[in-house]
């Protein structure tokens, strides 16, 4: 995963909760301080990339509150055994930029909350496969300024809660839920 941030003092939930095998700031190997901060003193934006050889099977706040994250690249990251994104990137304040690559969410069973309280302007969720996602709740609420969001490609059939998907969405005029089915 490599992460591009504007100055330092990565959040906490980042380290901890999914502590990576190698962390690397603008290509070299960095450690963390025991309160799970990168030390750095530089304000420019940097490259942070974490690595894990194990697998990881919950995405779950892997990104919570990191507000100085300006661009995310998954696209090299294996996430064929992930069932839960739930708070992945919420009240990623800066976030511009997502690249989900082919993303595999084939096995992810709760979106809750994914998106939440970001002020992304646009997601490209077009390589999700959601076949198995049962818990859409809160999946995009307050994303104030995204203006257009295409989920046609989006398989519901399974999912049992989208209760305020869409809440406080103050921007959002292009919806596309094409292929929704809502009978769960």
């Amino acid at each position: 995963i490599i992460v591009k941030v504007i100055h330092f003092g990565l959040d906490y939930y980042i380290i901890y909760s999914f502590i990576p095998d190698f962390i690397y700031v603008d290509g070299v190997q960095t450690e963390i301080d025991n309160k799970g901060y990168i030390n750095n003193e530089s304000t420019e934006p940097k490259n942070v990339t974490l690595i894990w050889n194990h697998e990881i099977e919950t995405c779950e706040q892997l990104f919570y509150e990191v507000e100085d994250a300006i661009e995310i690249d998954l696209s090299k990251f294996n996430t064929s055994k992930i069932t839960s994104m739930n708070n992945m990137f919420y009240n990623c304040k800066q976030l511009q930029n997502i690249n989900f690559g082919n993303i595999d969410t084939s096995s992810v069973r709760d979106m809750q909350f994914m998106f939440g309280e970001m002020s992304i302007k646009e997601i490209n969720l077009k390589n999700f496969n959601t076949k198995n996602v049962v818990n859409m709740r809160n999946m995009f609420q307050s994303c104030r300024q995204l203006t257009s969001i295409d989920l046609s490609g989006f398989d519901t059939n399974n999912v049992k809660d989208m209760y305020s998907k869409f809440e406080d969405d103050l921007d959002l005029t292009s919806l596309n839920l094409g292929n929704f089915d809502t009978s769960q």
